[in-house]
């Protein structure tokens, strides 16, 4: 496939609608192109997900098969289109979405870690064989496509490596301070829509087995190096019962969310000043041990 974009997105786009029996000239929307890429079809109240090439499949099918569990118990979720079922084009799964649209930018964070909580539970209560969470694969593909283009000064990619390869020795005898269960795996207010029915969650691609504490870290690196209000963390950590910064044990965990964040930064480098500056500078702090040094949000 040519380079992940807008007009490769939109032809997927066009064949899932003609496979569906949607009308194809319907009008959409790019949302957002990351990761994945969201079109938005405002007319129909849908959205179409769209994955990079190369999903794990059986993986994907699994978690939809959790989320179609979430929606029958009516957990405040996105929902799946269930008369339009996934599809495999290019390589990439592609599924339809409920559209929900968003009352404002602001977040309850008491309710937040509220929803977290109940997330958790009421995975505990699906009948779905979900895959261990490995923090690690990511990482690892990350630092791959990175030295097969060329963007990092070798000694920077070998100093990448080297923090994998520690943190994935420590995590071997990592103990869950938690539960080891059901866990969204990517859980921060950025995957959190607030409508008039309250807070919904939403992105499902990283839920997963594991150590329930990690559904804490965004929030916790959010607070560390983006400088979010420390009164939002303590209502999330109060609301769900546990406080991730106050437990050097699951320190780890930051560690390894921190690589995670700068192996998709330094994905992008080259396409603005703006990134390659903020690449360098969290490298510095990185390097230089400054653990709390502020990062800007990418």
């Amino acid at each position: 496939m040519k380079e992940w974009s807008r007009d490769i997105g939109g032809d997927i786009l066009k064949a899932a609608l003609l496979t569906w029996d949607i009308d194809h000239k319907t009008p959409y929307e790019l949302i957002r192109i990351g990761s994945n890429m969201l079109f938005k079809l405002k007319n129909l109240g849908y959205v179409v997900r769209i994955s990079k090439p190369g999903v794990d499949l059986d993986s994907a099918t699994k978690r939809l098969e959790f989320v179609r569990a979430l929606n029958q118990q009516d957990f405040p979720a996105i929902r799946l289109v269930p008369e339009h079922p996934p599809l495999i084009l290019s390589n990439c799964h592609v599924t339809l979405w409920h559209l929900e649209t968003a009352l404002s930018q602001e977040i309850n964070w008491g309710d937040f870690g509220k929803l977290i909580k109940d997330f958790q539970e009421a995975g505990q209560t699906v009948q779905v064989e979900l895959p261990r969470h490995d923090p690690f694969e990511k990482i690892r593909e990350r630092l791959d496509d990175i030295e097969e283009r060329g963007l990092l000064e070798r000694e920077d990619l070998a100093y990448f490596r080297a923090q994998h390869d520690r943190l994935k020795e420590l995590y071997t005898s990592y103990k869950a301070v938690l539960k080891t269960s059901v866990i969204h795996g990517d859980a921060h207010v950025g995957n959190v829509i607030p409508t008039k029915k309250g807070l919904l969650l939403c992105d499902f691609d990283e839920v997963s087995i594991g150590p329930q504490e990690y559904d804490l870290v965004m929030s916790a690196v959010g607070t560390i190096r983006f400088n979010y209000d420390m009164k939002n963390f303590q209502a999330l950590s109060s609301a769900y019962g546990y406080n991730i910064l106050e437990d050097p044990q699951a320190d780890i965990l930051i560690q390894i969310r921190e690589l995670t964040m700068m192996s998709w930064l330094c994905q992008n480098k080259g396409q603005s000043k703006t990134i390659d500056k903020e690449i360098a500078h969290r490298l510095n702090t990185v390097k230089n041990g400054d653990r709390y040094a502020l990062w800007h949000p990418m």
